[in-house]
């Protein structure tokens, strides 16, 4: 299979599974506003949390583009692999539903999805940069 073509569905497969969560962020941030009735500790807080997990699911959301175009500057399978990464944590994400107006703890800290992100984008840089031969010393 053509490496440009492997990389589109592996990137439109990540990016479909956090097609949910990030529907359910921004519905959650349009109605916070009618949610603020003094359920939550605090209104602030809500607000703050929506946005930084709305960042953290653009941030996984784009991961895969990221390690789909090195796949497609050198195509090596281990490059893609940590996508994922990226699809379990979407799927715990829409699991859990962390999109909620907080009570006493939130049900994960916001930035979670991000890093899981970002772990899954050096895997795959370090497996872009990799040799796949050993180099020996002549000497």
């Amino acid at each position: 299979m053509h490496p440009v073509r492997v990389a589109v569905v592996v990137t439109a497969i990540s990016a479909a599974s956090w097609l949910l969560p990030i529907y359910r962020v921004v519905e959650y941030l349009m109605s916070l506003p009618s949610l603020m009735s003094g359920k939550s500790i605090g209104d602030s807080n809500d607000l703050h949390y929506g946005y930084e997990l709305l960042f953290s699911y653009l941030f996984c959301l784009l991961t895969p583009v990221l390690l789909g175009y090195l796949y497609i500057l050198r195509p090596k399978l281990l490059v893609i692999v940590p996508c994922l990464l990226v699809v379990a944590m979407a799927l715990r994400v829409i699991a859990l539903r962390p999109e909620e107006v907080i009570v006493l703890f939130p049900s994960i800290r916001p930035f979670q999805p991000a890093q899981v992100g970002l772990v899954a984008a050096l895997v795959g840089l370090y497996f872009f940069q990799s040799n796949s031969r050993p180099e020996f010393d002549q000497s």
